[in-house]
């Protein structure tokens, strides 16, 4: 009996001495530096992040040089574009939109077509639609044009199964910059007026830059009634077959 009783007493000490140790174990643990935390999961390592993919650069000089009121008609001087649904010039026959001025990568829709300006998403220009108006992105603000023509729709989603459209500002424009020009097509008619004011300080610490842009455009117009080649819309031709009974 006397035996027993030691062996439960000897059970019951070791008992103790382990769960205080697993208590004291923490405030040890706890002087460890850590080395590295590796998280998975929204971030999970893809080749996708890390490959090579197709881009095009089109800079400020380039910009500046072509004299487009809008950075929509110099992008669709790219092959790499499609025809937009919508453009300043062309509603395809639409009621709401009118003017709106969208972009179109490789013809998928301007749905699939993934704009951002720095790198982040910018505000839709179409009521329900992810397409961006670039009407609301002066020219005289960008430093470059990133086209990225692969789909990237592993990295952004399904908005950017065309490609991805990235705008670039401007970082330390500082000064006053005036623009103005007027043409018109070889018939005298489509008469294109624009000026525009840009304006630019950088802070006294130098971490920040505010740019304010002004500007007008009059763009014409051209029917297809002005020209002699779309003035008739369609043209039979053929000979008149005469039948008797």
């Amino acid at each position: 009996m006397l035996t027993s009783h030691a062996i439960k007493r000897a059970v019951r000490c070791a008992l103790f001495a382990g769960a205080a140790a697993t208590v004291a174990m923490p405030v040890h643990a706890a002087d460890e530096s850590i080395q590295e935390v590796v998280v998975t999961g929204s971030r999970i390592a893809s080749p996708n992040l890390v490959s090579a993919s197709p881009m095009q650069v089109v800079g400020a000089e380039d910009i500046a040089s072509s004299g487009v009121p809008n950075i929509q008609d110099l992008l669709l001087k790219n092959p790499t574009f499609g025809t937009p649904t919508l453009s300043r010039n062309n509603s395809n026959f639409l009621t709401s939109s009118a003017g709106v001025a969208t972009i179109d990568l490789r013809n998928l829709g301007e749905a699939r077509t993934l704009v951002l300006v720095d790198g982040r998403r910018f505000v839709s220009g179409i009521p329900g639609e992810s397409a961006v108006d670039m009407n609301t992105i002066p020219a005289g603000f960008i430093e470059r044009v990133e086209v990225l023509t692969g789909g990237a729709s592993a990295v952004y989603g399904s908005d950017a199964v065309a490609g991805v459209v990235n705008i670039i500002y401007k970082k330390d424009f500082e000064g006053v910059a005036l623009d103005a020009q007027y043409g018109e097509s070889g018939e005298g008619d489509d008469s294109q007026k624009q000026i525009g004011l840009t304006l630019g300080t950088n802070s006294a610490d130098g971490k920040g830059n505010i740019m304010v842009y002004l500007g007008y455009t009059d763009q014409g117009a051209v029917y297809s009634a002005d020209r002699e080649r779309s003035a008739v819309d369609q043209i039979s031709t053929g000979a008149r077959r005469n039948s008797s009974i």
